[in-house]
């Protein structure tokens, strides 16, 4: 008997479940072409310190979010072998945060960073993109990048003293969004090494497509000039490397025709960089290199790099703790100098080493340093199982941040360089990985539509807040008179928590030192007096000092002094006095 009611049974059709690969693109796309490029006044830092940062984290929760529900309707999770290593790398650097000298919640932020990485790249996974899908997500990063280089050439060329977005016209370096020169360098070089790329896997003669090329001619002619004028030396690595890696690729896969127009982008692109110094308003190049020498830490490498791998010679196994690089760097070079006076004293608010190996080594130990070897290695035999010139020019894609990341800290400074590495990473794995699919259970399914509203919420909530906080904070501090009324508006002093408190408390210890009033110094001194345990910092000891002298404890003031002057050598605490502190303050009045 044929069966005439399948509606409710096993033989029903199952409906297709449409999926959300469109807008998850489209909260990509928003992030890189919108809130990367957002701008507010702020002292500087890194991560959520700068806006650009905490806007770019609203769309990136939002694009994590659609891909949870995504999971969720379809029932599956889909993963490759570069997964799992991932995922067992990153499990083995959190596994120091179980050592007992760790601080968990000094290292909360780079954690959570992490595991957002980890996360972003499987849900890069669970979409079946269309290859032109895929290459979007590269066009999202030459999109972005094309947007920093004319902020780049507006700042360079148009930008006059005391312009609104503090930038600072002598030294005209145009660093974009991102408040610094080499961060600026490596992103426009990422930019160029895609576009490069990009220019082999376009389709030739009749299915042209006359706009891409003209993109992707335009970055790499419109980034190289920056590149050389921003005179960073991690720019000019990373894109000499990149250069050399992409030329048997651009060679074997190119027309003729296509290769000697993309080295001929290239000689206008380097020559432009002459023309555009000669529209500034600085006398020649070699001034500008100099000068960015001066003010970058070059030199200081130097010395930086060897302290920190001296440190991670002294505590292999343990290191130091998650958390507590900058207060043990410090200690560790002051014992140094003190036992030889040739060995060079810590940088004050050093909180990195500038180097992502050594940083991880010296607070997680060997265990941490295995992770990141495993992660690496992943990534590497993945490349290998490209034919060698593909080798090479994948090698490329991701070498300006790489080589950034050995001798800065770009991931912790600009929340686009991760996700970028990680959109670059999610391209290799791609071109050879076989996907498996794991069933996940019903309360999974739950738990993850759950997820999918609660994430972006929470997250917009925080941020909006955090750039709240921000500009109450920046407009505190550029008040005067000054105004200790307006710190109540402060929404979220979780980000701002050390800046918050200086400022609240810093601006009471100054009333309390001009009117002689103990009970508005003395909570300052409670405060700095835990605050130096973690972030030992001149400004922090120079106050703690005129703070003691102002409740007449000169004892405990010459003891903050020498502890200063172990620390920091090459300050002149001495110099410190409570009478030149409040002429200070009463001009400001």
């Amino acid at each position: 008997m044929a069966t005439l009611l399948t509606q409710g049974t096993q033989l029903e059709a199952r409906k297709i479940k449409k999926p959300l690969t469109k807008s998850y693109l489209f909260s990509l796309s928003v992030l890189f072409f919108v809130c990367a490029h957002f701008f507010q006044p702020n002292p500087g830092g890194s991560g959520l310190h700068l806006a650009f940062n905490a806007a770019s984290w609203i769309p990136a929760s939002i694009a994590i979010a659609i891909a949870l529900f995504h999971i969720a309707k379809q029932g599956l999770i889909k993963y490759s072998t570069l997964t799992l290593v991932l995922l067992f790398a990153v499990i083995l650097l959190c596994l120091p945060l179980f050592y007992h000298d760790a601080s968990p919640q000094s290292a909360l932020g780079k954690f959570l960073g992490l595991w957002a990485g980890l996360l972003f790249f499987i849900t890069l996974q669970q979409f079946a993109f269309s290859n032109k899908q895929k290459q979007w997500l590269l066009w999202c990063i030459i999109g972005s990048v094309l947007i920093e280089a004319v902020f780049g050439y507006i700042q360079y060329l148009f930008l006059k003293e005391g312009n609104s977005f503090g930038y600072n016209v002598i030294a005209n370096r145009p660093y974009g969004i991102f408040q610094q020169p080499n961060v600026m360098a490596s992103f426009l070089a990422t930019g160029l090494a895609i576009a490069s790329y990009f220019l082999a896997r376009q389709p030739i003669k009749y299915r042209e497509n006359i706009i891409a090329l003209t993109l992707l001619y335009a970055t790499i002619i419109f980034t190289l000039p920056l590149i050389v004028v921003l005179a960073s030396r991690t720019g000019w690595i990373a894109t000499l490397f990149s250069v050399a890696l992409l030329t048997p690729y651009m060679w074997k896969y190119c027309t003729k025709q296509r290769f000697f127009s993309w080295v001929l982008a290239l000689i206008i692109g380097f020559s432009g960089s002459f023309a555009l110094f000669n529209l500034s308003n600085n006398e020649d190049l070699s001034n500008v290199s100099l000068a960015s020498q001066k003010i970058n830490l070059t030199d200081a490498r130097q010395y930086i790099f060897p302290q920190a791998l001296d440190m991670f010679l002294e505590k292999p196994i343990t290191g130091y703790g998650y958390g507590n690089y900058e207060a043990e760097y410090i200690l560790y070079t002051a014992k140094q100098h003190q036992i030889s006076s040739s060995y060079k004293p810590g940088l004050p608010s050093m909180d990195h080493p500038h180097n992502e190996v050594l940083y991880w080594g010296v607070e997680g130990g060997i265990v941490a340093i295995l992770g990141l070897l495993l992660a690496a290695g992943g990534v590497l035999l993945k490349i290998r199982k490209s034919k060698l010139d593909t080798q090479f020019a994948l090698l490329a894609l991701i070498a300006p941040i790489f080589i950034h990341s050995q001798l800065e800290y770009p991931f912790y400074h600009s929340m686009l360089h991760w996700f970028t590495f990680i959109i670059l990473l999610f391209w290799i794995d791609q071109l050879s990985c076989k996907y498996k699919k794991y069933r996940i259970s019903d309360i999974s399914k739950i738990t993850l539509r759950v997820s999918s509203l609660v994430l972006p919420i929470v997250t917009a909530f925080y941020m909006l807040s955090t750039l709240h906080t921000n500009w109450i904070l920046t407009k505190f501090e550029t008040t005067r008179p000054m105004n200790p009324d307006i710190l109540a508006q402060v929404t979220n002093p979780v980000v701002w928590e050390d800046r918050f408190n200086w400022d609240v408390l810093s601006a009471q210890l100054s009333i309390g030192i001009v009117n002689k009033k103990p009970e508005l110094i003395t909570p300052y001194i409670t405060w700095s007096k835990e605050l130096i345990k973690t972030k030992p910092r001149p400004a922090f000891y120079q106050n703690l000092i005129i703070a003691y002298q102002a409740l007449g404890e000169e004892k405990r003031a010459e003891d903050i002094r020498r502890e200063a002057i172990f620390l920091f050598p090459n300050n002149k605490f001495d110099l410190v006095q409570l009478d030149e502190k409040l002429r200070q303050k009463e001009n400001n009045k």
